[in-house]
């Protein structure tokens, strides 16, 4: 009896994941497209690009899942509630090897991120049945936007010799900056677009679609790069 509700399990399991988008099935090749990429160069990886390697695998199960939680229960935010700011630290850390000077800020802003998402969490017991937390998402975008122009201008102001494309942290916060900009009214006005704009739910997710693409295609670009970090007197 055991055996075959174990067998059942299985079989249920793989009708699930048989019926993933084509997209979610896109992202998720190109994010173990960049795990394999990092896990080919692991010992040469800086610091920085470690905690990269370490946030993707991370996304990686977190995307597999999302999708599962999706199938069963028809919404997937809480996994949302606790991503968020383990994602926000894997950034911030990777980020501050980089900028030093600004570690206390940086550090401020992470400390900011896990006392919202903490509120969050008192505030929705029932978070299998909540909302998708778009003020925690806006709040920690808007940091990574902050952070990477920071970066930026450190690497402007420092007078690297080397090429930027050399620069483990350029990919990055390239990346960040692209896909923030190009989803944060999307992921702010999240529940609003679920519940009553149907005309451009299609729009905005095909848009946070192809951000993706981008994003974690540059995560491969930063783990084959030369994985130069800022020298900053």
């Amino acid at each position: 009896m055991f055996l075959m509700k174990l067998n059942l399990v299985k079989v249920l399991t793989v009708q699930k994941f048989s019926n993933m988008p084509w997209y979610r099935v896109v992202q998720l090749v190109i994010m173990a497209l960049g795990i394999l990429a990092g896990a080919i160069h692991i010992k040469r990886i800086s610091k920085s690009g470690m905690w990269l390697f370490i946030l993707l695998v991370i996304t990686f199960f977190n995307e597999i899942i999302s999708w599962y939680f999706s199938q069963i229960e028809q919404a997937n935010y809480v996994m949302s509630y606790f991503f968020i700011p383990i994602q926000y630290i894997c950034l911030i850390i990777a980020f501050s090897i980089d900028l030093k000077l600004l570690n206390s800020y940086l550090y401020s802003s992470m400390v900011f991120v896990i006392l919202l998402s903490i509120v969050y969490i008192c505030l929705n017991l029932n978070i299998l049945n909540e909302i998708y937390p778009s003020l925690l998402r806006t709040c920690a975008n808007v940091f990574i936007i902050i952070v990477s122009l920071l970066w930026f201008r450190e690497f402007l102001r420092s007078a690297q010799t080397h090429s930027f494309t050399e620069y483990v942290m350029f990919w990055m916060s390239l990346g960040w900056l692209l896909f923030v900009v190009i989803t944060l009214i999307n992921f702010s006005a999240f529940n609003y677009l679920v519940n009553n704009a149907h005309g451009a739910k299609l729009l905005f997710r095909y848009i946070r679609i192809y951000a993706n693409f981008m994003l974690y295609t540059l995560f491969i670009f930063s783990f084959l790069c030369k994985q130069r970090q800022l020298r900053i007197n």
